[in-house]
């Protein structure tokens, strides 16, 4: 299984090197890219809370787990573009760790002040440091789909951050969202 998921590992580290430059040498928030995308960068004060969480352990290796979970996130100060304000952000995803080293996969959903919603689908990685008991985290994911205004979004995500399971800790240290609505001509279908 570890090996499976390290074949992964280029794919994965590319489509982070393409959105990291995507994301680069821009600060204010929210922006337009050269592009057209909104820029988004969401706040890293804002704790994270598990509201759910089913841990299956693995008999093969040591402290080899899948769990599945979601997490919640008050937001504020997260302006889009369109002037609405983020407020939330629901996550949902499945991790398949052997000491908190793996893949991760799921979703995660951003409301605005006026109830529409953002839906993004995220893969990403996580490697535990040999000392210490944080691991890094790398999660990239596109925009699938939205309500609202947001209806025709499409668009990608980045989070970079530390975390901790089993203490229930994470600390964010990039969490980008870059949109665009699509225009009346090109609008997607509704799912």
């Amino acid at each position: 299984m570890i090996i499976r998921s390290l074949l992964n590992l280029p794919i994965i580290l590319t489509l982070a090197c393409i959105s990291l430059t995507s994301f680069a040498n821009k600060n204010d928030s929210p922006h337009l890219d050269n592009e057209g995308y909104c820029v988004i960068d969401i706040p890293n004060d804002y704790e994270r809370s598990y509201d759910q969480q089913k841990i299956i352990p693995v008999p093969d290796v040591k402290g080899h787990i899948i769990r599945i979970h979601e997490q919640s996130q008050k937001l504020k100060n997260t302006k889009l573009c369109n002037g609405e304000n983020l407020v939330s952000a629901t996550y949902y995803a499945l991790t398949d760790y052997v000491d908190l080293t793996g893949s991760i996969s799921g979703y995660a959903i951003f409301k605005t002040d006026k109830g529409d919603r953002i839906f993004i689908k995220a893969t990403g990685i996580a490697s535990k440091e040999a000392e210490g008991d944080l691991a890094n985290n790398q999660t990239i994911g596109i925009v699938i789909g939205g309500t609202g205004s947001l209806a025709s979004a499409s668009g990608d995500y980045q989070y970079i951050g530390r975390h901790n399971r089993i203490k229930e800790k994470n600390i964010t240290i990039i969490n980008k969202l870059r949109y665009k609505i699509a225009s009346d001509d090109n609008k997607k279908p509704v799912r």
